[in-house]
């Protein structure tokens, strides 16, 4: 496996663990302990910063000119939409049936084991 993935893996086994971590890059690299960047606190991807050094990205060349762009077709018409089919005409409604009438509540039956109260006795004058 290349060099950059083999750090990217143990980056991942061993990101909580810095010091592994940087004594691997050091056995995998060869660098001594001085050429190694220190990753900051609480900063978990800095040892990637590691790998920009193995492979210097070579500077762009600037943009001098364009290719022309080729002007795009002009788009085709639309084919007119067809006019929709007449609906046919709906079937007669069928009348609902009439409701039935409600029953009268019946009697609160659940009164009926409770024993009246007695009369008010008459206030005194």
């Amino acid at each position: 496996c290349s060099l950059a993935k083999h750090i990217c893996i143990d980056f991942i086994v061993h990101y909580q663990d810095r010091q592994q971590l940087i004594q691997n890059i050091q056995s995998n690299i060869g660098l001594r302990h001085e050429q190694i960047v220190q990753p900051a606190p609480l900063a978990p991807f800095a040892p990637l910063a590691l790998l920009a050094p193995l492979a210097p990205l070579a500077p762009l060349a600037p943009l001098t000119s364009l290719a022309p762009f080729t002007p795009l077709a002009p788009f085709a018409p639309l084919a007119p939409l067809a006019p929709l089919a007449p609906l046919a005409p709906l079937a007669p409604l069928t009348p609902l049936a009439p409701l039935a009438p409600l029953t009268p509540l019946a009697p609160l039956a659940f009164l009926a084991p409770f024993t009246p109260l007695a009369p008010l006795a008459p206030l005194p004058p």
